[in-house]
């Protein structure tokens, strides 16, 4: 009996949260969704083996011209030094407007770089809306030319978004690849 309530006591503490809500990989699709509803969510942290990618805004709700603060984070928790090798960057930042339903890939460099990370050891990316390069089967550019300008500023049209980070990069160290996947979304009201 002692055994049964030591594991139900267990079980309860691993199942209480911290202040931040952290959403579990698999789970993303799910919790992003309200009765088929998108919600915002400013904040989103997933854990993967030594390390957690964290992808944050400042806000969940921004106004029109006010500019966009969101970055990516990657947080590195072994015990001893590493280095990360990845093509371009450590992370790749895509825009979606869910209200629209267009989804915007990014764009990025690939030479390869290599990364020294010690334990602790955060590295961060600002997002910036790299424009113009979208979906082609979505059908057509939904934003002019002085849209995409304006986004390429952070200054975002009314609209629901959400920006997801995806990681693909090898621990020089061992060989072990990580690909780690989150996302965020927010809205820009008038």
């Amino acid at each position: 009996m002692r055994f049964i309530i030591a594991g139900l006591c267990i079980l309860l503490l691993a199942s209480c949260s911290n202040e931040k809500d952290i959403i579990v990989e698999d789970q993303l699709e799910k919790v992003t969704h309200v009765e088929g509803q998108p919600t915002n969510i400013k904040e989103s942290e997933i854990q993967k083996g030594s390390f957690t990618l964290t992808l944050k805004s400042e806000k969940d709700q921004y106004k029109v011209g006010e500019d966009l603060n969101i970055v990516a984070q990657l947080t590195y928790h072994g015990e001893k030094a590493i280095h990360i090798r990845y093509a371009g960057s450590w992370v790749s930042l895509g825009t979606t407007n869910l209200t629209k339903n267009y989804q915007f890939g990014s764009s990025m460099f690939l030479a390869n770089s290599t990364t020294p990370l010690a334990s602790g050891e955060t590295i961060s990316e600002q997002y910036q809306y790299t424009g113009g390069l979208y979906v082609e089967e979505l059908g057509g550019n939904p934003y002019s030319e002085d849209e995409n300008s304006k986004m390429s500023k952070m200054n975002f049209p009314p609209g629901q978004y959400k920006i997801e980070a995806h990681t693909d990069f090898k621990n020089e160290d061992n060989g072990i690849p990580y690909k780690i996947h989150t996302a965020i979304i927010f809205k820009v009201v008038e």
